[in-house]
């Protein structure tokens, strides 16, 4: 693997993890992984994953909620 793809991989890798485990806002965790601002991130992240990262957000928690409430219904 080349060494920019190998950096642009592992981007995603943290910014599904601050996606996913803080409320930083797009212009935060594109400045934190080294992306001139949250524009630039948006369109790498949407490259990588084919979402925005909004979405994938909203849909990360939307899985999280609904696995509660199947939980939580079993007991």
């Amino acid at each position: 693997m080349p060494p920019h793809a190998f950096i642009a991989q592992r981007r995603m890798i943290e910014a599904r993890r601050l996606l996913c485990e803080t409320g930083a806002d797009m212009t935060e965790i594109g400045l934190a992984l080294g992306y001139s601002g949250g524009g630039a991130f948006a369109r790498a992240f949407r490259q990588h994953a084919g979402m925005s990262p909004s979405a994938f957000r909203r849909l990360r928690k939307a899985i999280r909620e609904g696995w509660r409430t199947r939980q939580d219904s079993n007991l």
